[in-house]
């Protein structure tokens, strides 16, 4: 076997990216002298990622800048482009920092319930979807409809953050008693009730309203899911 490429390792299919870049930096372990650089360069990299995602959320695709994201993560403009030397690769890596943020607050909201309900996997899906995540993932879905290098990026990145939350939320419902024959058609009817509720909140509506659209719909999505 390649030294350089090891064994594919199987993880659940909810675990995230950096679920495997941490597998990885157990599975190689670096030696004493490139320890403190290897650290610094991951820290470099986080503080551009965090800045990134900050500035993506404050100011939207069209105001979003590598000089922004590096003032704003105090990186000299050098350090930014070493680690990102395109704006498309620095975009597309700041989505994936901000999914796999938000599978760890999913993880986070359910880890110390133990055993959760219907009820709370759903609710911990619609405020994923009215989030910064959904959000964002809208915004650069229409601002980069004529950018054909960033449109394919971002379409892949939706992909793997919808199969990510999918899965997620397959394995917490799924494992609940006695789910009904049709599961996977009413769990695939309850992600698209989901999402289309959410988009109301992200397209301007009231609130109470949107709450009010949502606590309906989650009720009945209960008495399907656990008939």
């Amino acid at each position: 076997m390649n030294k350089y490429f090891p064994a594919k390792r199987q993880y659940p299919p909810h675990h995230t990216r950096l679920d495997r870049m941490a597998a990885a930096r157990i599975e190689s372990p670096m030696s004493p002298e490139s320890a403190p650089k290897q650290e610094r360069s991951t820290e470099t990299r986080r503080r551009l990622l965090d800045a990134a995602v900050d500035e993506l959320l404050e100011g939207g695709f069209t105001r979003f800048s590598t000089h922004g994201v590096a003032r704003r993560a105090g990186i000299s403009r050098g350090a930014q482009q070493h680690h990102f030397s395109h704006k498309n690769d620095l975009v597309t890596a700041a989505v994936q920092h901000l999914a796999e943020r938000s599978m760890r607050e999913l993880e986070e909201a359910t880890r110390k319930a133990g055993r959760i309900s219907t009820r709370r996997v759903l609710d911990a899906l619609f405020t994923q979807y009215t989030g910064p995540l959904f959000a964002t993932m809208l915004e650069l879905s229409l601002a980069t409809r004529t950018d054909d290098d960033l449109r394919d990026a971002v379409r892949n990145e939706e992909t793997a953050v919808n199969r990510m939350i999918n899965d997620w939320a397959h394995s917490k419902l799924a494992g609940h008693a006695n789910p009904p024959d049709e599961f996977d058609e009413l769990f695939a009817m309850a992600m698209s009730t989901v999402r289309g509720i959410a988009i109301l909140q992200l397209f301007g509506h009231s609130h109470a309203s949107v709450q009010r659209q949502w606590q309906f719909a989650r009720d009945r999505l209960v008495s399907m899911l656990c008939a």
